[in-house]
């Protein structure tokens, strides 16, 4: 490491949250006295010592897939993100088109001289094959075509009652109302509070959180995909309107690229994707503020081609800049207790393979069996199921 990676990596480590799991330099940190076993909190569990742990070091495995739970688990946390950061502006632009498609369609009806069944059955095809675009462009990760299926179906209903009856300025009207839902739905004020990419408010953090948080608590992910620079905010609370954090996703405090502090434990050969999140928990009612003060911790995953690559990165990092020191209990899942030398420090961290991922956590310049109550927000999350 440079001197001014050092330096950047200091200024990560002090200025990042209280908690010293988070990329904070111990500024919460009690030193447990002298020959005294290790404190730990209410939300911290003990360090494992090197003897009774280095057996179980090694992951779990089930038909040679290390950790398959937590790499389906993580999968689909990692994926979503970069559905975000690869594909959502496609998406969003075939399902503007798509709305404005069938605002055309229903205007195409109301121009009819005539309204009658086989009118509204062309209507209903067409509509039909909007939905279905909708819903290839956006599911699973936004429910927009349940609400065009739902609103198709009210509208045609309604529109046939009328016209069975004669009531011909009825059932106009009913299609005027029924092209206005469709138009109100390509404009980009539709998008930012319905679909958006910035804060994210859609299923991520649902896949992302493990044991429902505290009643005054919520969990924020902040995201960073490294191959393309997304970035974005995720948390639910949709009721409570937007929030204002005053910094970066995936940053500290003080803007510091959470990334930096990786960098030790990243491995290029076989890798295909990198995703960087940082979790924290807000208390209820934060409405503004710079989460980036927050508690957080830190997690980097690392996806490679398949399981072999992954493995052989693991093994790479361990022959070289890592060194294994026993292992820690993310819930039921065993990790490596890992760190990095640096001239007169060393960097500590938490790693595990999970199938083709490799996940490094909580980077710091603490030492593991020295931190208190560092991990809460990750039990919170799917790394401790």
């Amino acid at each position: 490491m440079t001197l001014s990676r050092r330096r950047l990596l200091a200024a990560a480590l002090a200025a990042g949250s209280a908690t010293a799991g988070c990329l904070g330099g111990g500024s919460n940190v009690r030193y447990p006295a002298e020959g005294a076993p290790d404190a730990v909190g209410d939300g911290a569990q003990a360090v494992q010592s090197d003897d009774e742990t280095d057996a179980s070091a090694n992951e779990s495995t089930t038909r040679s897939v290390p950790n398959p739970a937590l790499a389906d688990a993580t999968g689909r946390v990692v994926d979503e993100i970069a559905w975000f950061a690869r594909d959502y502006d496609a998406a969003i632009a075939t399902t503007k088109a798509a709305m404005r498609r069938g605002a055309a369609v229903v205007e195409e009806a109301e121009s009819q001289a005539t309204l009658d069944g086989e009118t509204l059955d062309w209507v209903d095809d067409n509509l039909g094959e909007v939905t279905g675009t909708v819903e290839t462009a956006l599911a699973p990760h936004f429910g927009l075509h349940n609400t065009v299926a739902d609103e198709n179906d009210y509208h045609s209903s309604v529109t046939r009652k009328f016209v069975a009856r004669g009531d011909m300025d009825r059932a106009r009207e009913e299609l005027t109302r029924w092209r206005g839902f469709y138009t109100a739905r390509t404009t980009d004020t539709f998008v930012d509070e319905v679909l958006s990419d910035g804060p994210i408010q859609n299923r991520l953090v649902r896949l992302a959180a493990g044991a429902p948080t505290d009643d005054d608590e919520r969990l924020l992910l902040g995201v960073s995909h490294l191959a393309t620079g997304f970035r974005a905010y995720a948390y639910s609370g949709t009721a409570d309107g937007r929030r204002d954090f005053s910094s970066t996703p995936a940053a500290d405090a003080e803007g510091v690229d959470t990334a930096e502090a990786f960098v030790p434990f990243g491995y290029a050969e076989g890798r295909v994707d990198e995703t960087v999140l940082v979790a924290r928990l807000l208390p209820d009612g934060f409405r503004r503020g710079n989460a980036g003060r927050l508690d957080g911790n830190e997690l980097y995953v690392q996806e490679y081609a398949g399981v072999a690559e992954a493995t052989a990165a693991v093994d790479a990092l361990l022959a070289g800049p890592l060194t294994q020191e026993g292992s820690y209990d993310f819930g039921s899942t065993a990790w490596r207790r890992v760190y990095a030398r640096e001239p007169d420090d060393a960097l500590y961290a938490f790693l595990v393979q999970a199938g083709p991922y490799v996940l490094t956590a909580a980077p710091s310049l603490t030492a593991w069996e020295e931190r208190v109550d560092w991990s809460v927000p990750f039990e919170h999350t799917w790394l401790w199921q």
